[in-house]
């Protein structure tokens, strides 16, 4: 069976910005784009990544000089 998806992000920490509960939800990735919702995304995918519902960084950011001294773009 060919994958549906390119990618899979499982267990992602959802808000559909209408003031609504979070929801805890799988989300496909086809060609670079977020897939439609849908209740059966699986793990048929070249590549599935579990977040956990936390948010990971590999890196984080460090500034030299206090961001009061940042320059401002206009």
């Amino acid at each position: 069976m060919a994958n549906i998806y390119n990618a899979i992000i499982k267990n992602n920490l959802l808000f559909d910005g209408t003031g609504s509960e979070l929801v805890i939800a799988n989300v496909g990735i086809v060609d670079g784009r977020i897939a439609p919702p849908n209740a059966n995304v699986n793990d048929q995918a070249s590549r599935v990544v579990d977040t956990d519902s936390w948010a990971h960084a590999k890196k984080t950011g460090h500034h030299e000089s206090p961001l009061t001294q940042l320059k401002q773009r206009v």
